[in-house]
């Protein structure tokens, strides 16, 4: 099967299940990209942003589906996220998320950085109208006036959802600054539940249909030259620990433990990870080229 992002026929099957549908994985041998046989289209993908919170209530990412609590979470996990590029902004930056979500780190943009200037594209209605608190919000791209200009455009785990992620970038160098950047985060393709311990019940899980690509760093620098972008630096980031990793290894499920967090807490496992450059998170930041 021909590769979608790089147009390589050097392909094979990596994985022969994917969530809740009845695609399989493939890896690109070329640009080392993973990517699915049968993503997400059409109205069933349309019904599924529109309807998100009913997806995180059944990945376990939620209780409910309520809005408030969900953005509670997105809340304690955008401070996580502003600790490594918090550093990144200014007050007198002007801020586009696309993807944002009920507005986590939009809300802290403003709270830590007194940011005045944000904008958000949102798809799903309910995060929108909460997200409106800290920004001024649309459906899509589409809307945003084509003069509109941002020093700062931001996606975080959005990425891997468009099945045309050179359109989506070339709409991000319309409206990119100059002198701005990109800023990504994205599942790195070399999780080590996945390269390095090569557990199944993990992959059964993770692979999505509507994730249509998981990235390698060389995936991501071929889909960034299509549109005169390039990586200006990259960072190898682990968000989950041992405890999670145990998890899996032993039970085949998502979660941690409590009892082994406290029990391995004080090793160095997620740095020696981040090393390695065997990680479960790509940050990458990207400018345009000369």
């Amino acid at each position: 099967m021909k590769c979608p992002l790089c147009l390589s026929k050097k392909t094979k099957i990596f994985h022969n299940k994917v969530w809740l549908s009845k695609g399989k994985v493939c890896r690109c041998m070329n640009c080392n990209v993973l990517f699915l046989t049968r993503p997400l289209k059409g109205k069933k993908e349309d019904e599924f942003y529109a309807h998100y919170g009913k997806h995180l209530k059944a990945r376990g990412v939620v209780g409910s589906r309520d809005v408030t609590a969900f953005h509670r979470l997105s809340k304690d996990i955008a401070r996580q996220r502003f600790k490594r590029i918090g550093n990144l902004f200014s007050h007198r930056d002007s801020v586009l998320e696309i993807g944002a979500s009920t507005g986590a780190f939009l809300e802290l943009l403003r709270e830590e950085k007194k940011i005045k200037n944000i904008c958000a594209v949102e798809p799903c209605l309910k995060n929108r109208e909460y997200c409106q608190k800290f920004a001024q919000c649309y459906c899509d791209f589409g809307e945003l006036a084509d003069n509109q200009r941002f020093t700062r455009i931001i996606m975080f785990h959005v990425f891997e959802h468009f099945r045309s992620p050179e359109m989506l970038l070339g709409q991000c160098v319309r409206h990119l600054d100059k002198k701005g950047i990109i800023v990504m985060e994205v599942p790195h393709c070399e999780d080590p539940l996945i390269s390095l311990y090569n557990c199944d019940d993990f992959k059964d899980f993770y692979f999505q249909p509507m994730h249509p690509f998981v990235y390698s760093l060389k995936a991501l620098r071929y889909i960034a030259s299509k549109v005169h972008l390039k990586v200006k630096k990259v960072e190898y980031y682990q968000r989950y620990g041992i405890d999670n990793h145990l998890q899996w290894l032993s039970k085949g499920r998502p979660g941690g433990d409590r009892q082994l967090q406290a029990l391995f807490s004080k090793l160095p496992y997620r740095q020696a990870l981040e090393k390695s450059k065997k990680t479960d998170t790509l940050f990458v930041i990207l400018i345009k080229e000369n």
